[in-house]
């Protein structure tokens, strides 16, 4: 499926935007096939534990962070909001991640925009661990841009991998 835009913004942007154009995506269970082994459970426990967020920020840390999805360039289109765990606290939320991240990278965008907002590279790679390293999760689009200073280089190279 292909979509025109695919952001990452601060949820608190949306508040103030009245008439809202946004439009909510639920977070139903999926279904997917996918093998969750022992030693990949182990893993993601070990990352609740230790509070491994999804998305990382360029200067505050504390803020929720969603994906926008633009279906068409129109701006009186509705955005479509993902709002996603910032950081997982059980298998359930880390399990819901991995399906919609899985989603993402089945669709084709014309664009994409990071304004100090990326997906944590450490959360992707616990997310996809089992996966053949054959077949990277990448995002497939037309144009990207990343408005990141503050982030550091090794993080922007592997982000650049997904892209």
């Amino acid at each position: 499926m292909e979509f025109f835009k695919l952001s990452l913004i601060n949820a608190e942007t949306m508040d103030s935007q009245q008439p809202s154009p946004f439009m909510f995506i639920g977070l139903e269970p999926l279904v997917f096939e996918f093998l969750l082994n022992e030693q990949l459970m182990e893993k993601w426990k070990a990352a609740i534990a230790k509070s491994v967020p999804l998305f990382l920020h360029g200067f505050e840390e504390d803020h929720t962070s969603v994906v926008q999805i633009d279906k068409a360039g129109l701006r009186q289109n509705p955005r479509h909001i993902l709002k996603l765990p910032n950081t997982p606290k059980n298998l359930e939320e880390i399990f819901i991640v991995r399906c919609w991240l899985e989603q993402l990278f089945n669709c084709a965008f014309i664009e994409t925009e990071y304004q100090n907002i990326i997906f944590n590279p450490e959360m992707i790679n616990l997310l996809f661990d089992n996966e053949d390293k054959r077949s990277l999760k990448q995002f497939h689009v037309n144009s990207f841009a990343l408005f990141a200073p503050q982030v550091r280089n090794d993080i922007i190279e592997f982000f650049l991998t997904l892209v």
